[in-house]
């Protein structure tokens, strides 16, 4: 199955791979905004092999249906698309895996339908995005001290720990100054391994117009408008009723060492899988790995803590 679905007046861009009668996994992307199209080109066949994984980009993103200026979208939208799209493809319940953002989205989907999901994976998540917008900063605090920069390296960590009058300005620090101060080098946030700009040959090679990538801009508009993006929902995490798996590459500053203790102190059946060789995204980094923790998790039938 590939192709547009209408989910509650939209037509999202929705993917299936392996075979339907498999264990099912739900895959929701990060960005906000990016899409799954990088997902499905670096674990759609790995993860196949053993589970039916659905992609879908999500509304008004990639190949879906763009948002109109007039539209209204709400960070709830992304919520019940999840469970909506559920119902429309029959699945009784599914494990869900959510990268970055995703994570978020995850988390809140966890929250509101609890008995609609088998298992929960949460790749690089951010479930509070002050932390990892300061986590970053500090990052880039790390980089400037790497090539000799202890003036900027000082900044950044007066503005990691500088009180804020709104995460709004927090953002606009950290990803509108700071991180793109860092140029190229930006890339070393989030990719440890040498190949920095595979995102970028993805997005070349994709078969589609590239124009399409860009609606997610209004996506983030609509989102950041609303605000509900900026709350914190790490005090949900103990709500959490099924297993669930943190994924965490080591040389990731999104999920950030509070993400980490929260999780594991608050989440009753929750686990943790380091990869040593990755930043914020393992499922390209360390592909097979990857690929072998996340189905040897959704199978597996016991859990204890």
């Amino acid at each position: 199955m590939s192709g547009k679905i209408n989910i509650r007046g939209k037509n999202l861009f929705v993917n299936s791979f392996g075979n339907e009668n498999s264990v099912p996994l739900l895959y929701l992307h990060g960005g906000p905004g990016v899409g799954s199209y990088d997902f499905e080109l670096f674990q759609g066949q790995r993860i196949s092999k053993k589970l039916h994984l659905i992609t879908f980009d999500q509304r008004g993103v990639l190949r879906s249906d763009p948002l109109q200026e007039d539209e209204k979208f709400e960070l709830n939208d992304l919520v019940e698309d999840c469970e909506a799209l559920r119902k429309s493809l029959g699945i009784d319940r599914w494990s869900v895996l959510g990268h970055s953002f995703g994570g978020y989205i995850g988390l809140l989907y966890s929250n509101t339908y609890p008995d609609s999901i088998d298992k929960l994976i949460f790749e690089s998540p951010t479930f509070d995005l002050s932390l990892s917008a300061r986590s970053l900063i500090r990052g880039a605090a790390g980089i400037y001290l790497n090539i000799g920069d202890e003036e900027r390296a000082t900044m950044c960590l007066k503005a990691a720990e500088k009180d804020y009058s709104s995460l709004e300005e927090l953002f606009n620090i950290c990803f509108n100054q700071i991180l793109n101060n860092l140029g190229d080098r930006r890339e070393d946030l989030y990719t440890h391994g040498p190949d920095k700009y595979f995102f970028d040959r993805v997005v070349s090679e994709a078969p589609f117009p590239k124009e399409w990538w860009g609606k997610q801009q209004m996506f983030q508009k609509k989102l950041y408008s609303e605000g509900a993006i900026y709350q914190s929902i790490m005090s949900m995490l103990h709500q959490i009723k099924c297993p669930a798996l943190l994924l965490k590459g080591v040389h990731d500053y999104v999920t950030c060492d509070i993400h980490v203790q929260t999780f594991l102190k608050n989440v009753k059946y929750g686990y943790l899988k380091f990869f040593e060789d990755s930043g914020h995204m393992p499922r390209f980094e360390e592909p097979e790995r990857y690929a072998e923790t996340v189905i040897q998790f959704v199978l597996r039938d016991s859990f204890e803590r």
